[in-house]
């Protein structure tokens, strides 16, 4: 069981970290769940948009029980109860530098947020409306593509991408 005192106090740490910034970006992670599933075509019209490589997306799948089976997936029992990441393979997610977060995640769960402030990103983005998480906040209910869309205004008004 996770205990609340010791993720919360991990998440103020994770929050804490200060990441450069990459522009134009050359990586990015992206956060989904059941209910904001990603496929194959979302993460190429991604690429299209940030003009990152298609193969250099990550994405995790966060889930309480089932595993997705094209994405790794975060579970409960990857997780100590201080927050830790127990398992080698997904940690080094966690190790790594990107340049873009997409949280895309609708869990409203210490799990979910100990995972999203964990990526270590210059530039994150989400859907959940969580100030401290994310530099841009896209309330987009509804189908992914939508969400691009906005995105895809967002990055050409800030000049992050042509």
């Amino acid at each position: 069981m996770l205990s609340e005192h010791y993720i919360n106090k991990r998440i103020r740490q994770n929050l804490a970290r200060q990441i450069g910034r990459h522009i134009p970006f050359r990586n990015a992670m992206i956060l989904t769940d059941l209910h904001y599933p990603v496929d194959k075509a979302f993460l190429k019209k991604l690429s299209q948009i940030t003009g990152i490589p298609y193969e250099r997306m990550d994405v995790l799948y966060i889930s309480d029980k089932e595993v997705h089976p094209d994405w790794v997936t975060v579970l409960k029992e990857h997780l100590s109860w201080n927050g830790k990441i127990r398992d080698p393979n997904i940690r080094r997610y966690f190790e790594k530098n990107y340049d873009l977060l997409i949280d895309l995640s609708t869990l409203d769960k210490p799990k979910k947020k100990l995972i999203s402030s964990g990526i270590q990103a210059g530039f994150r983005t989400g859907i959940s409306p969580e100030p401290d998480f994310y530099d841009l906040i896209i309330r987009c209910p509804g189908r992914p593509e939508h969400f691009l869309d906005e995105l895809k205004k967002y990055l050409e008004a800030m000049k992050f991408v042509p």
